[in-house]
């Protein structure tokens, strides 16, 4: 049997309450303000975590749903 690879996540209400520096030294793709915008977007799109990296297998809320390995 394979194994299954997952991506961590962060619920995005977390995200939101961190202040400014604390939220770009955890994602650091991007300024204070830009991050909180991607962020309020993905929520109001439904999403309540965000998952790191470049993850092409999120469920409806965001989170990865796994990877199976070979």
């Amino acid at each position: 049997m394979g194994t299954t690879k997952y991506h961590i996540h962060v619920p995005i209400a977390t995200l939101l309450a961190m202040p400014g520096g604390e939220l770009t030294g955890t994602l650091s793709s991007g300024t204070g303000p830009e991050l909180r915008a991607m962020l309020v977007c993905m929520q109001a799109a439904g999403k309540a975590a965000f998952t790191g990296g470049d993850c092409d297998r999120q469920d409806r809320k965001g989170i990865c749903r796994g990877h199976p390995q070979e």
